[in-house]
């Protein structure tokens, strides 16, 4: 049984980090350009202290360019959150179907669930998907979105740009309106970890629940052209399995940055599970999850 809730829980989360970089780099551009326009209220229209002045622009810009990064981290840290809060939330959802079919509720286990997911969050954010902490990725990431502006501060320098050139140059690369530079970069590195931490969250959470039988993955629509998610989708992975479907300790990592596919959780069947829970299979597992995360 699949439940296709994930997909619009992680939209949600997805919608509201774009919004919160978004004024991040607004405020950031409108920073810029108010710094550089500055300058052509200076007296002394010379070519060297203009160069000068620039020069020390730069300097302020690389400065902003730390506070930017410094704000796109805690947006990134925030959303791994909702993502974990999110994915727990669609795999409750999917306990109730089979819950209220047994004729059970059990509110407490709905607790340790979410709680379970919280405590991943600051693993993922220390470790990384692929054990690349978060602090690294983002300063790679900055380390190539500074160069970009650099690239375009010293290029004003040669060629003696004037403030309102040179202020619309560096407001092109991180207007969050503008594809490319350093709004394309920050969107990109938020968009990747936060679907990461979504998907790992929620496989952490279902691979060792003995009503879960494995996990199908589902391609998004944002796939220009074929790669190997396709093949994800739409090859038999075990024998006797179904196209797209993983045993639950075989689930591959998102393969490359800005997946947007998603795996939903498949399980016994309801009747099987209304058996079991009968009989009392799930005790012992149950309640060694509410001893492990407190519920």
């Amino acid at each position: 049984m699949a439940a296709q809730t994930p997909l619009s829980r992680y939209a949600r989360v997805q919608r509201t980090v774009d919004r919160e970089l978004a004024a991040h780099l607004k405020d950031a551009a409108d920073e810029a350009e108010r710094m550089i326009l500055a300058l052509g209220k200076k007296k002394g229209t010379a070519a060297a202290i203009r160069r000068a002045q620039l020069s020390g622009t730069l300097k302020q810009l690389r400065k902003l360019q730390n506070e930017l990064w410094g704000n796109v981290s805690k947006t990134m840290q925030q959303g791994y959150e909702r993502a974990a809060e999110a994915a727990a939330e669609a795999e409750i959802a999917i306990n109730k179907v089979l819950f209220d079919a047994a004729g059970v509720r059990h509110a407490s286990f709905d607790d340790a669930m979410r709680i379970q997911a919280q405590a991943g969050v600051d693993n993922f954010v220390a470790r990384g998907i692929n054990d690349i902490p978060l602090s690294r990725q983002v300063y790679k990431t900055q380390a190539l979105a500074k160069k970009q502006v650099d690239k375009a501060v010293n290029r004003a320098l040669l060629l003696n740009f004037s403030a309102k050139e040179l202020a619309e140059t560096v407001k092109h690369l991180i207007n969050p309106n503008t594809p490319g530079g350093v709004s394309y970069a920050a969107m990109r590195l938020a968009r990747t970890e936060i679907n990461n931490a979504f998907h790992t969250t929620q496989i952490n959470l279902r691979k060792g629940d003995p009503w879960t039988e494995g996990f199908k993955w589902n391609l998004s629509g944002s796939h220009p052209k074929t790669d190997v998610c396709n093949d994800y989708a739409g090859s038999v992975h075990f024998k006797g399995g179904e196209p797209g479907v993983y045993k639950p300790d075989d689930v591959p990592g998102k393969p490359h940055p800005q997946c947007l596919c998603f795996v939903t959780t498949e399980t016994i069947s309801t009747d099987d599970f209304i058996d079991k829970m009968s009989r009392g299979d799930f005790d012992s597992f149950m309640e060694d999850k509410l001893a492990d995360f407190g519920a």
